[in-house]
């Protein structure tokens, strides 16, 4: 059986201080069947610009765009996927190595039905506590 494809989205602005721990959070999934679409939001800061032109993964790909907003970063994304799935992952954020393999075995078995998956989740540096939210997302069409 052939997984689906997985799109995963992050828009960066000078994001040099995460940005390889989260490409490094996605690379250590448990789910492989990954394309990582990277979209430099016009980064001012050479390293960010750097730390992506030296990224060396084969599931990476990576846009440079004039400044335009995460929201518009994000739809460019969007745009050059070709994932069954989207996951948004910011340059500042981290998932667990099982998330996509959790994400798409719930909405594999949801007949279509399902739209959204959301997750909790923790906030680290500064702030170090975990956040809850509803874990059933109602989606009427």
């Amino acid at each position: 059986m052939t997984l689906p494809l997985v799109s995963i989205i992050t828009p960066c602005y000078n994001d040099r201080k995460y940005l390889l721990e989260c490409v490094e959070s996605v690379n250590k999934s448990t789910y492989k069947n990954v394309e990582h679409i990277i979209i430099n939001d016009g980064s001012t800061d050479k390293l960010t610009k750097n730390i992506l032109l030296n990224l060396k993964h084969d599931s990476v790909k990576v846009f440079h765009t004039p400044n335009q907003g995460v929201c518009k970063a994000k739809n460019f994304g969007v745009e050059k996927s070709k994932g069954k799935y989207i996951l948004f992952v910011d340059g500042d954020d981290l998932i667990s190595k099982t998330y996509i393999e959790d994400a798409v075995r719930i909405f594999e078995k949801s007949d279509n039905l399902l739209k959204v998956v959301a997750c909790n989740y923790r906030l680290f540096g500064k702030v170090n506590r975990d956040v809850f939210f509803w874990k059933n997302i109602h989606w009427k069409n």
